[in-house]
């Protein structure tokens, strides 16, 4: 008789509304072959969300004494964005694997070495970049990765359907803060739509940015950025993120030497040129133009957006799937992150790989600057609510 895989016990640290959403789903099993085996937070969220999964949940207090505990085989990290890398590491240090809410940290200068230390130590590290469960997500990476529109020439994403509330700041001491959170719009909102530019685009060479901090909100951190990115090929790329703005917008346009495809609204447009660019520019006259062959998908199936991926995570452990984010990927959003902030602090262009040390640094100023925010009454925020797919 064949044996079956075990089922993964997972320990959840952050009880917050990232915490929770993901809690939720283990303990309405909707992620096969896991169950959520531990909580750990403050007393009051830890034994509320405990009880809310039901009463097989141990409750800790102590996130050091969880991990000691033998109870569990993966960790969801699901804290303040400042504790990821600490937390993330000591998991790794007691030989579980990881599964980290986005962003992995707030420098790239300490999310390289845990990438390379839980690779070192064979342990899965991943980090939530749901969008990749996504369908119109996975065919828009198959279409360029197989050259369908040729060799990209433009790009342009535009993130900006993110508006916040002064009261979603005003919810917790840590939010919109460069000591609690270490960035705003790009540590927050956008680390999902970074990490599909660079998993459909690839990674820049330089980035130039303009980037707004407390323009929209009482905030110390970004709130709005328009940043301009130039590619090895010759291509550039404009990203453009608020949460300043309504309706805003979810829109992606990739212009490449055969065609061009457009993501918006769940529907992806492709024209595809029966030629190839650059020839027809040299060989044809006057006013014409290649004919263009056009397709249409609008995508109707919605995942599981919160759950998605953590379901792919327990299926690697269980030795049913590879990894959709394999934890080498982990850095690359956070850097272009990182770059576009440093490229405000200096006012210049900013080469990749980034000078993670120097970005450290100038953070770290900031840190040091920084004040939490004065809160009435801390709360957990809906995260279903964020959600606008």
């Amino acid at each position: 008789m064949t044996q079956q895989p075990r089922l993964i016990r997972m320990a959840l640290v952050g009880a917050g509304a990232a915490g929770t959403a993901l809690a939720r789903e283990l303990a309405d099993d909707r992620v096969p072959g896991a169950r959520l085996a531990a909580v750990c937070d403050n007393p009051g969220r830890a034994d509320a969300l405990a009880a809310a999964c039901g009463a097989a949940v141990a409750v800790f207090t102590d996130y050091e004494a969880m991990l000691a505990a033998g109870c569990c085989d993966a960790v969801v990290v699901a804290t303040p964005h400042r504790l990821h890398v600490e937390q993330s590491r000591l998991a790794l240090d007691h030989g579980m694997h990881v599964f980290c809410e986005k962003p992995a940290g707030i420098a790239v200068a300490t999310v390289r070495p845990l990438v390379a230390a839980a690779a070192r130590a064979g342990l899965h590290y991943v980090v939530n970049f749901n969008r990749r469960i996504l369908p119109e997500y996975q065919a828009l990476h198959r279409l360029v990765r197989d050259g369908r529109i040729g060799t990209l020439r433009r790009i342009c994403w535009t993130s900006t359907n993110w508006l916040r509330t002064q009261d979603y700041f005003d919810s917790s001491s840590w939010r919109g803060t460069w000591a609690g959170e270490g960035g705003g719009v790009l540590l927050n909102q956008c680390p999902h739509m970074l990490d599909m530019w660079q998993w459909v685009c690839g990674m820049p060479t330089s980035l130039l940015a303009e980037v707004a901090f407390g323009k929209y909100h009482a905030i110390e951190v970004e709130d709005e950025v328009t940043a301009f990115a130039t590619y090895a090929s010759g291509a550039t790329g404009l990203f453009l993120a608020s949460t300043g703005e309504y309706p805003g917008s979810d829109r992606i346009e990739l212009c490449g030497d055969r065609g061009r495809a457009v993501l918006e609204h769940n529907r992806l447009v492709t024209e595809t040129l029966v030629t190839e660019l650059g020839s027809f520019i040299r060989d044809s006259t006057g006013f014409s133009a290649p004919a263009v062959e056009r397709e249409e998908i609008a995508f109707t199936e919605r995942p599981d957006i919160v759950g998605g991926l953590l379901c792919n995570f327990v299926a690697a452990l269980r030795g049913e799937a590879a990894l959709l984010v394999p934890g080498s990927e982990a850095v690359a959003s956070l850097e272009l992150a990182n770059a576009m902030l440093l490229s405000q602090w200096l006012g210049e262009t900013v080469d990749l790989p980034l000078d993670g040390e120097r970005y450290a640094r100038l953070l770290g100023e900031r840190i040091a600057a920084s004040r939490p925010r004065e809160v009435q009454t801390s709360r957990v925020l809906n995260l279903q609510q964020s959600l606008r797919l």
